[in-house]
């Protein structure tokens, strides 16, 4: 939370903290992503909300989707006490954890509906993430598939893992000689024509080994640099998909 919003006062923090766990839990995922997904929602401010009027809080829940407000004619413009009321509570912080918490639940079941299990095992948190985030095509029948954002929060799942020593850091291997190089050693002795066969059994070498890569690339690449952008909400899925709230479960 301090990455996304440093001075972030210490009793807030530890609000938060219990209940994205208690969320996390009972959603069965792991707290980091939930906070990996407010980070790019948020920036960890309760209060903001969307430039459009539509999604409110740390994780950006959509306000018209609140029990309050499914019945209101034009919930965003003339919207009723009650739904007012509930987008009021979607600015504190603790309940809009919870919320975040049923629209995951519902992305979560509505995913696993609609891909086969294998596809559904092989994803992830790949699968509802995206489903949270809006990505899909209701004209091709394409649910679920996650697209720049989700990469963008699992990547910087990746590298909180890493920064908290939770995931080991693979260090990158130096490359070994190139094949031949021998020829250019001055003295190199050179084969005779007639140099003795290897032994029988013995595995001839391989003439041309790959080399490793040099430069093993770094875990989380958007994840601290994205930390830096401006608050505010990522950018609204473009037309022809669907919303967020959408695909499956309201928010």
């Amino acid at each position: 939370m301090e990455l996304s919003r440093p001075g972030m006062p210490k009793a807030e923090g530890q609000r938060y903290a219990a209940a994205l766990n208690k969320m996390a839990l009972e959603r069965q995922i792991d707290p980091l992503v939930a906070v990996a997904i407010v980070h790019f929602e948020s920036h960890w401010l309760p209060g903001q909300v969307s430039e459009d009027g539509e999604d409110y809080g740390l994780g950006q829940v959509r306000a018209r989707y609140q029990m309050a407000c499914r019945g209101d004619e034009d919930p965003l413009g003339a919207p009723s006490e009650a739904c007012q009321q509930a987008k009021s509570a979607l600015l504190e912080g603790v309940h809009n954890i919870r919320q975040m918490g049923q629209v995951i639940k519902a992305n979560q079941e509505f995913c696993r509906a609609h891909l086969s299990p294998k596809a559904a095992a092989l994803g992830g948190d790949g699968i509802w993430l995206a489903g949270y985030q809006g990505y899909g095509s209701p004209e091709r029948q394409r649910w679920c598939q996650p697209g720049d954002k989700t990469r963008q929060v699992l990547a910087y799942h990746a590298e909180l893992l890493e920064r908290l020593g939770l995931r080991k850091k693979t260090p990158a291997r130096p490359a070994p000689k190139a094949p031949g190089a021998a020829k250019n050693t001055p003295g190199a002795a050179k084969a005779t024509p007639h140099a003795p066969a290897p032994a029988p059994h013995a595995p001839a070498p391989a003439p041309h080994a790959p080399a490793a890569a040099p430069h093993a690339p770094a875990a989380g690449a958007h994840g601290h640099d994205a930390a830096k952008a401006a608050p505010g909400p990522v950018a609204k899925a473009a037309p022809g998909q669907v919303d967020k709230k959408r695909t499956t479960a309201h928010r």
